[in-house]
């Protein structure tokens, strides 16, 4: 058998043994518990619950200091569609099946995929969010949320014309941002030469052009050329041209509204022709000289034109002469590029990004489905199909930032098929009004679009935010909504009885009566004694459920909370709590000590930020209530060992350990301020002092215990040597029940006397956490 010469000495272990790890030191601990590795492995050492949706995961000592931990914490990344019900371990429970949900951002892997029924461009099925229609010539086309956010939404809404328009300002695909081009606003933008260009015999003249409007009662919008008797205009029915005063109409040339368009017109001879991109739209006989004194934007007898021009060329006997660019909006980039005739912008021309193009909601898909396989959509579309009360979702070319918006008079909201709930229902929705002085709807149930709610939820002007069923109304108290910012509203009804919360703070409760939810469901307005009270703002997202969500709201909230940077949400502003459930035995012994009461968990992660010591070692606070901490069922005779690093906050009873659940502890005594054992009798040791670190060695042997503090050690008597029949972290029933104000780094058990080991034990333990 070998024997070391440390045994053969009677020495303790030498100290020199590089790199051994606590329980390689002393093998044959009973439990052993530290937010570090104590066998030299990557052991897990703590399972952690977070406390916006209770999710739970294992961590081992590298990812709790490699910041791991901490940003799973305050990440929020299940989507409501794929958050499951909350069980023993976790998030381990079914899916939370939804009776609706609105949203232009993807709510979930669930989604349900839809056919897009209705859309006059050809759509396969997809995980389709909205069908939108654009005014200019009424198409509709459904997009998925990627493609809302990615600018294919938005380059349906300008007619496709993707080469008119950079997007590179949102690193989106497009021209790069120089070819930008200019916008005339039709008030005061055009460009004027510097003389006059005279164009007698053969010619062209060729353009590209967008007009977004033409005046249906006379010639008021021209482009490309013109003075008092030389002018190409356009209206509602032809294309015109006055040469020297003699009109020549193209009829039925009609340049097409809000379409991207080559124009080019070309003399031969005495024979005008006129192209829409390459395709013939008649002749004219003129031979008459032409004079060019503006580029584009007006005439010196007509209006100004309402779209943009680029690309210009003037070609005379079949050499080009002249040419602009037009790629900007100003007089450099109307230089000719050709001859020496510089275009001179006046007014004050934007470059084109879209303006005058609109987006309008027909259809706002719901996204949720009927049952767990998630392969069955529930079919709740929010639709309306009349043109002049459909929300925008596009303004001015751009994607609205505060989601699909009303505007408070004609958009009279979107509204689903058959609909109804019961008395226990919970809805998730963010929303915002433009307008803090009238009440106004976000959604209602009615018995049909024309009638008066049911139930409702509102923004109220006295009251701020509101849910009425019949005649039974639940304010928020004193929250009052302010115009233009997003709220995160959460009502949970349960059998009648409501609570209404505002970014995650409880606002009120009430009683919601007996008035069930039914008949349809209407967003962005409700009718009250046959008023419409309509919403002058907008809706980012509407979750509906059939039952009562309690448990599940916070991690709801969560979610959408950080998705929409709704202040005040610990996920979105990262002050997310985390709790341990489990501290990981690392004996080998299975000893975990657990804690399945999320009142009594302590924390290891406070406000988003990991619990550390003033040496970012990470610790475990407890908050002086956590009752019955950590429990394991160790068992063991006397002599027992135990070590430990921690602090306390105030100078109380505060208990680090029981190794006996009710008559025997380790703790810092208020009596005299001292350390503290307890086995039959209180003994008392060194003094202690607040918020300071202590490595404290225990020893529980009758009369040769001891008492041992920062490597220093007081030999004390027992009264009487207790069984050890359990062993709790945190608490102790002497005297009576006692808890800890303070944080624990690291303890460890031991079955025996660990003196020989003591000095090289508190020496491992000192050089990691600098106590002494």
């Amino acid at each position: 058998m070998h024997v070391s010469l440390d045994s053969a000495l009677g020495r303790q272990r030498r100290l020199n043994s590089v790199g051994e790890s606590v329980l390689q030191i002393a093998p044959n601990a009973a439990a052993a518990y530290s937010l570090r590795s104590l066998t030299g492995g990557s052991p897990k050492v703590v399972r952690v619950r977070r406390a916006s949706d209770n999710g739970e995961r294992d961590f081992t000592s590298a990812e709790i200091n490699s910041g791991e931990m901490v940003s799973w914490v305050n990440q929020q990344t299940i989507a409501p569609l794929d958050i499951q019900a909350l069980e023993a371990d976790g998030r381990t429970g079914d899916f939370l099946i939804a009776k609706a949900a609105y949203s232009l951002r993807s709510l979930g892997t669930r989604q349900a995929t839809l056919a897009a029924t209705g859309d006059t461009v050809a759509r396969a099925d997809g995980k389709f969010v909205a069908q939108v229609r654009r005014p200019s010539d009424d198409a509709l086309k459904s997009f998925t949320a990627a493609e809302v956010t990615d600018g294919t939404l938005r380059n349906f809404c300008l007619n496709d014309d993707t080469d008119i328009i950079s997007f590179a300002d949102a690193g989106l695909a497009g021209s790069p941002a120089a070819n930008k081009r200019i916008y005339f606003d039709g008030v005061n933008d055009s460009v004027s030469l510097g003389s006059n260009i005279v164009l007698a015999g053969d010619f062209e003249i060729e353009s590209k052009i967008l007009l977004q409007s033409i005046d249906i009662v006379g010639f008021s919008f021209p482009c490309l050329v013109g003075n008092a008797t030389d002018r190409l205009f356009f209206n509602s029915s032809s294309t015109t041209l006055v040469n020297d005063g003699t009109v020549s109409a193209f009829s039925g040339a009609v340049l097409p509204l809000n379409t991207l368009t080559t124009v080019k017109l070309k003399r031969s001879g005495t024979t005008v022709e006129l192209f829409f991109d390459g395709v013939s739209k008649g002749t004219a006989t003129n031979s008459a000289s032409l004079t060019i004194g503006f580029l584009a934007g007006k005439s010196t007898t007509a209006g100004l034109i309402d779209g943009f021009i680029y690309d210009l060329s003037i070609t005379s006997a079949g050499t080009l002469i002249h040419s602009y660019n037009g790629y900007g909006n100003t007089s450099a980039d109307w230089t000719d590029q050709t001859g020496s005739n510089n275009g001179t912008v006046a007014g004050s021309p934007a470059l084109f990004t879209g303006q005058g193009f609109d987006g309008f909601v027909k259809t706002w898909y719901d996204q949720s489905v009927t049952n767990e396989a998630g392969d069955t959509a529930t079919g709740n579309h929010a639709t309306q199909a009349t043109a002049a009360s459909q929300p925008k979702i596009v303004s001015a070319g751009s994607l609205l930032a505060d989601g699909i918006d009303f505007d408070g008079t004609d958009d009279i909201g979107l509204v689903t098929g058959s609909f109804s709930l019961t008395q226990t229902f919970s809805t998730f929705s963010v929303s915002h009004s433009d307008d803090a002085s009238t009440s106004q709807g976000i959604w209602s149930t009615a018995a049909s679009a024309t009638d008066n709610f049911n139930v409702v939820q509102f923004f109220r002007s006295d009251d701020g935010f509101a849910v009425n069923a019949g005649n039974t109304l639940t304010t928020a108290g004193t929250i009052n909504y302010v115009a233009d910012r997003n709220y995160l509203q959460t009502n949970v009804v349960s059998g009648g009885s409501s609570s209404i919360f505002v970014d995650g703070a409880t606002g009120a409760t009430g009683n919601m009566g007996s008035t069930n939810p039914s008949g349809v469901l209407i967003l962005g307005y409700f009718r009250s004694s046959g008023n419409n009270l309509n919403l002058d703002g907008g809706i980012k997202e509407l979750i509906i459920y059939d039952t009562d969500q309690t448990d599940n709201r916070t991690a709801l909230e969560a979610n959408i909370g950080e998705t929409y940077s709704i202040t005040g949400i610990p996920a979105y502003d990262n002050e997310v709590d985390g709790f341990v459930e489990t501290w990981y035995d690392q004996s080998g012994n299975g000893e975990d000590a657990t804690q399945a009461t999320a009142g009594s968990q302590p924390k290891i992660v406070d406000e988003g930020a990991l619990v550390t010591d003033s040496n970012n070692n990470p610790e475990i606070d407890f908050d002086g209530s956590n009752k019955f901490s950590f429990v394991n069922t160790v068992d063991s005779s006397p002599p027992y060992t135990v070590l430990s690093v921690s602090k306390v906050r105030d100078t109380g009873t505060n208990v680090i350990y029981g190794v006996d659940t009710s008559t025997t502890a380790g703790f810092y005594n208020q009596t005299g301020t001292k350390h503290a054992i307890f086995s039959g009798g209180l003994v008392t040791g060194s003094a202690f002092a607040i918020n300071t670190d202590y490595l404290r060695f225990d020893l529980f042997n009758g009369s040769s215990s001891v008492i041992g503090v920062n490597g220093n050690t007081t030999n004390v008597s027992l009264a009487a040597d207790k069984t050890n029949t359990g062993f709790v972290i945190a608490f102790s029933g002497v005297s009576s029940p006692n808890t800890l104000d303070g944080t624990i780094k690291e303890i460890i058990l031991y079955q025996s006397d660990q003196s020989s080991n003591r000095t090289a034990l508190e020496a491992n333990i000192n050089s990691q956490y600098s106590i002494y």
